[in-house]
């Protein structure tokens, strides 16, 4: 039995999309314009600035992929592995209190990744003949 339509699996994943390519690509300029809160937060668990525009370049770029229908998935596991790193890195600073939105992003990815699987796996014609479900 399925939960979800193809239509609704299809505009699910595409506003999940948006959401994650506009928190990313924000995230990710702020850290490549090394705003005061984003350098005192790398500053805090001793990583230079080096560090943190080589994350924001990778938010930036993995958010944008986030649109590339060929790249979108990988995109997506990419963003997945730094929101896992900032979760590693919270609690190993003993801040489990600040790993809500990084737990949050990464579970996002995650339904987003196992939508688009699910998408990807439809044969063509059944996609195509499903657009109007």
């Amino acid at each position: 039995m399925h939960i979800m339509t193809v239509k609704a699996k299809k505009m699910t994943a595409n506003v999940l999309t948006t959401i994650l390519f506009l928190a990313f690509v924000v995230s990710g300029f702020m850290k490549l314009m090394r705003t005061d809160d984003a350098v005192e937060g790398f500053r805090r668990y001793d990583l230079n600035v080096g560090i943190l525009m080589l994350i924001g370049f990778l938010e930036v770029l993995g958010g944008l992929g986030l649109w590339l229908p060929k790249v979108r998935i990988w995109a997506a596991a990419g963003l997945s592995a730094i929101m896992t790193g900032a979760i590693v890195i919270h609690l190993y600073h003993d801040e489990a209190n600040l790993i809500a939105a990084p737990l949050v992003f990464f579970i996002l990815l995650m339904v987003s990744i196992s939508l688009r699987l699910q998408l990807n796996k439809l044969p063509k014609q059944k996609r195509k003949n499903r657009k109007n479900e």
